[in-house]
């Protein structure tokens, strides 16, 4: 048995998502690289937004992105990927949004996509 004690806050639903599924975590061997060694992939606010796929783009053009907006109204999430802000479009509640990220002339963009892409 699991449990949190929370205020009940907007975190409650990532809270609860969080206690039915734990991250997985997968280890790597390190190798060289241009990024450093330390840092976040990508954050996403606000809270009731979740990743729910993320995914190298099938063309090789980048990443795939889908995301899932918990909250009872459409959301315009905020993304910071591999240290950049990157604009995304308006979610609607409830549903399952796409996006492809790529990199154009050292910046990433943000395109509507298909998960199949």
């Amino acid at each position: 048995l699991r449990l949190a004690l929370t205020p009940g806050d907007a975190a409650l639903p990532r809270l609860a998502r969080e206690l039915e599924q734990t991250p997985l975590a997968m280890p790597v061997p390190a190798s060289p690289g241009s990024r450093p060694r330390m840092g976040s992939l990508m954050q996403v606010q606000p809270e009731s937004v979740r990743v729910v796929a993320l995914k190298p783009a099938e063309d090789g053009g980048g990443f795939i992105l889908a995301m899932q907006s918990s909250d009872g109204r459409a959301v315009t999430p905020r993304l910071k990927w591999l240290g950049q802000l990157v604009t995304l479009g308006k979610m609607e509640a409830g549903k399952i949004a796409t996006w492809r990220l790529a990199l154009r002339d050292g910046q990433w963009e943000a395109a509507p996509a298909s998960i199949l892409s």
